[in-house]
């Protein structure tokens, strides 16, 4: 139960970035994409460590090759790194700079934008990040 809510929130990090780069009307498709993209690499993964485990004989009673084994596997968990350049930097920075002329927010020293979307209203100056009812901050 507690490596399953460590999961979860060790996952927050790429939720938040699906959720800023994401176009609008699209959420939900995405967060299925992302959704299937996640849980069919913890397939793949599992069947490659089983494959690993195999090659190198590691049986209940051979445990000569689990050091490399456990080497490996610990790095491997590394290769998502090399795709960090991927991640487009002017998408992600523009949620996270403030308009100017706002007032601070009153918990920090930073300054923060509260969009309250009303669909009732038309406001043709509003930018999709109202539009969509986030927070900027």
């Amino acid at each position: 139960l507690v490596l399953t809510v460590l999961g979860q929130l060790a996952f927050m990090p790429l939720l938040v970035l699906a959720a800023e780069i994401c176009p609008p009307g699209v959420e939900g498709t995405l967060f299925a994409a992302l959704m299937s993209v996640f849980n069919g690499a913890g397939v793949v993964g599992s069947e490659a460590g089983a494959l690993l485990t195999k090659v190198l004989g590691v049986t209940e009673n051979n445990f000569e090759q689990l050091g490399l084994l456990v080497a490996i596997c610990n790095l491997s968990s590394l290769l998502p790194l090399l795709a960090i350049g991927w991640i487009d930097e002017t998408v992600v920075g523009s949620s996270a700079t403030a308009e100017e002329g706002t007032p601070p927010h009153p918990q920090s020293n930073t300054a923060c934008t509260h969009h309250h979307y009303d669909s009732n209203t038309n406001n043709d100056d509003t930018d999709d990040t109202i539009a969509r009812g986030r927070f900027v901050f």
